[in-house]
């Protein structure tokens, strides 16, 4: 294997993904060609208190916008990667996504009347046969 490598998991091109109160977003997709291993990073930031939910959702046809898509799914085997996110700390964890083309990120705020900022990583890995 090689080292890994870091993307930036974005909202429309923005590395900055705000999630208003009582919002849902879903951040851009990212393809999975030839990826092997995946870590995901987190922090939250906010003028108040933050809660987040965040899940993984995965497709094999391409979102066309950062919004629900009926192709774009959380996989059935897959647990949310958090329920509910209250700090302000830097998170990272491992994520197993399933065998689909595209990945993407469901964050839903839990309750706090305020805005929150999200900053995301993913963290990858490829595999190279020797």
């Amino acid at each position: 294997m090689n080292g890994p490598t870091t993307k930036g998991i974005t909202l429309a091109g923005s590395a900055t993904i705000t999630v208003g109160a009582a919002a849902t977003v879903y951040t851009d997709a990212i393809k999975l060609d030839n990826l092997d291993t995946f870590a995901l990073t987190y922090k939250l930031a906010g003028a108040g208190g933050v809660s987040a939910k965040i899940e993984m959702e995965q497709s094999i046809v391409a979102p066309t916008a950062n919004v629900a898509d009926v192709n774009s799914v959380v996989p059935e085997t897959v647990a949310d990667i958090v329920t509910a996110v209250v700090d302000k700390l830097l998170h990272i964890q491992a994520i197993f996504p399933v065998s689909a083309k595209y990945i993407r990120f469901k964050i839903t705020e839990n309750g706090v009347a305020a805005d929150m900022t999200l900053a995301m990583n993913l963290s990858i890995q490829n595999r190279f046969e020797t």
